[in-house]
């Protein structure tokens, strides 16, 4: 598990986008083998599950609400 998890459970969308610029890995799966994108989906932020798909490999322009 890593600070996605947490983010995907929370949907605290400025940390996800400063996560995914530095470049947190969105492979890692947690103890149920879930992966970031899995566990954001579980909770209904798609908002999340758009970012992680579109910008797995982070480098994405930060902008906070």
């Amino acid at each position: 598990m890593n600070c996605l998890h947490i983010v995907g459970i929370t949907g605290y969308m400025p940390l996800a986008e400063l996560l995914n610029y530095h470049g947190a890995k969105l492979s890692t799966r947690d103890a149920m083998g879930r992966t970031p994108v899995d566990v954001a989906e579980q909770h209904k932020h798609y908002d999340l599950v758009l970012l992680y798909q579109t910008n797995g490999k982070g480098k994405r322009k930060v902008t906070f609400k």
